[in-house]
């Protein structure tokens, strides 16, 4: 009869080999994340400020739109708003073109605000696309400014307008990091502006 009631033991838990393992794919795991950690973040910083200089385009845009005077109070209604893009630089120019009209570039008395790109990054490359196709990129400078009522873009290339002849149909402005990666804003002279 005890044969018949002989309860069997059962092990529970892991066995030393099961935890062994265990631990070492969770410390693989996390050592890999943690190698990718400063890419990654480095990676949602350069997001972060390509967002942030899209949205200074934006401003500019908007104030050079619907804003009714010059912010000196002058009651001169005829000013474009802008900013300018100088290569290798860690920032970048929101101004008022004043004149009338403007010239439709960055001049000194102009500056309405300086903003920073931040600790390892720069503005890398300048490029302005022709409606032909043709790119001519490596350029020293950008002026992109807005003048009411059109929502359109001006886009200046060192003392030069593209439009009219010229015929250009977007301008890219690429920000690099010190880990290699690039994000580029183009502004499209129809005003749309794009993050790719």
């Amino acid at each position: 009869m005890d044969f018949f009631c002989k309860k069997k033991h059962i092990n529970k838990g892991f066995s030393l080999i099961e935890l062994l393992v265990t631990i070492g794919v969770f410390t693989l795991l996390t050592s890999m994340t943690v190698a990718n950690y400063r890419s990654v973040d480095s990676t949602l910083l350069l997001n972060a400020l390509v967002n942030k200089v899209a949205v200074s385009v934006r401003q500019a845009q908007i104030s050079g739109t619907a804003t009714r005077q010059d912010v000196t109070g002058t009651g001169t209604f005829t000013n474009g708003y802008g900013i300018n893009f100088t290569n290798s630089s860690t920032q970048y120019v929101y101004f008022v073109d004043r004149g009338t009209p403007g010239n439709k570039q960055y001049d000194n008395g102009e500056l309405l605000e300086t903003y920073t790109l931040g600790s390892g990054y720069t503005l890398s490359d300048i490029c302005v696309n022709e409606k032909t196709g043709t790119a001519s990129c490596g350029l020293a400078r950008v002026d992109i400014t807005f003048l009411r009522p059109n929502p359109d873009a001006a886009i200046k290339i060192q003392s030069n307008l593209c439009g009219g002849s010229n015929l250009c149909s977007d301008a890219e402005v690429s920000f690099r990091s010190l880990d290699g990666h690039v994000r580029k804003i183009v502004i499209w002279v129809t005003g749309q502006i794009s993050i790719e």
